[in-house]
This record gives C-alpha cells, structure tokens and sequence, in this order.
C-alpha cells in the first residue's frame, strides 16, 4: 500500500468485491477516472465541512452531534442533499424551509446563526433591457431623471450595486447584483414598475422590459 499512497493521503477507489465472511474488500486504484475522482472528493470535502458546522449547531443546543443528527440532521440532509447545502441554502434564502419542516425556534436559531457566521454568499446578478420612451421636448432629460430614480430604488431596497447603461438608445441594460436571489427579483420588478410609472406620469411616455437569461 506505500507504495501508492503517502500517510495522511486522501484519493478515491472503486470497490471490485465485498468478502463478507472474510471482512474484506477489494479495491482497484486504476479503475477510477479522474473526474470521478474530482467529483468524490469534492463531495466528501462538503459532507465533512457540513458536519463541522452541523457540530458547532449541536453546541449552540448544548446535545452531542449524534443526537442532533437524530433529532434533525438526517431529515435536513434528506431534504437538501447534503449538510453543508442546509448551510448554504439558509445563508441565501434565509430560514423559510426549516419552519416549513417543523424544526423547532431554538434549532432553527441555531443554524441560521452558524449559518450567517460560517457561510460567505457569492454575489449574483440579474440583469434586463428597459425601453424607455418619452416624446416630450426634453425628453433626454426624463428618461435620465427616471432611469437615476429606479438605481436610486433599488440600493433603497438593498441591491449591492446596480448599473443602468445604455446599448443604444431607446433601449437601456440594468444590472442588479446581491446574495439574496428572491430579493434581487423583487428589486428588479420594483425597478421595472417605477420605471414604466414615472414615464408615462410625466406625460409623453412609455417603457417595457425584457428579461435578460430567461
């Protein structure tokens, strides 16, 4: 065995054969692609950093990790998949699944807090086109004084950057970025509706969008 792996070693086999009545089972190196590999380690780098966070949970609740894993990490890693993925998914979307599931306040305190703590949520970004119309004498102006409203709403509503530029006028892209997808959503409708209010408000106007990567 020193021969393939060093001490402390971590790689991926496949199992040839189980020996049940001997407590044996053989293993083959060789027959493992590379990109089964990636994959199995990357799972099981997952599986052990969702443990670790499952740990400090089940320390916030003052019960040893097997009976926090009795009591609702299995039912969670059913549900999510995998551990670090409860993690993940409650630092994104917040704690609406766990109340759904039945989990008690003090746990789902627990995971929300380690959660908020452990996890760092990339960025992502929504982005659309705005047509924007407006007949009036000054109508450059208007469209600029509205189009400065909706990025002045959406940093209001929480958006941690937005971009409005245009690709050639009628037509303006807006690029709206954050780590709460549902929230970004709403951002951007909000957006789209003052956009298309304000418009025609000031008489001579007209706006429409289209979403961008639907």
């Amino acid at each position: 065995m020193k021969d393939y792996l060093r001490l402390g070693q971590k790689t991926v086999f496949r199992v040839i054969r189980v020996d049940a009545r001997r407590k044996l089972v053989d293993v083959s190196l060789r027959k493992v692609r590379e990109e089964e590999k990636r994959e199995k380690l990357t799972k099981w780098k997952r599986t052990l950093r969702g443990v670790r966070l499952l740990e400090l949970v089940a320390k916030k609740l003052n019960i040893p990790l097997d009976k926090a894993l009795q009591d609702f990490g299995w039912k969670l890693e059913d549900y999510y998949g995998d551990f670090l993925s409860i993690f993940e998914n409650v630092a994104k979307y917040g704690p609406g699944d766990l109340k759904k599931l039945g989990l008690n306040d003090d746990v789902i305190n627990a995971i929300v807090e380690i959660a908020k703590e452990r996890v760092e949520v990339e960025p992502v970004e929504i982005s659309g086109i705005i047509r924007v119309i407006s007949i009036k004498p000054d109508g450059v102006r208007h469209v600029r004084d509205v189009l400065l409203k909706a990025m002045e709403l959406a940093k209001k509503e929480g958006a941690e950057s937005v971009r409005v530029y245009t690709i050639g006028p009628p037509r303006y892209r807006i690029d709206i970025v954050g780590k709460d997808p549902k929230k970004l959503e709403q951002v951007l409708k909000d957006v789209v509706n003052l956009v298309t209010t304000e418009i025609k408000k000031r008489g001579g106007g007209e706006a429409s969008f289209t979403r961008i990567g639907e």
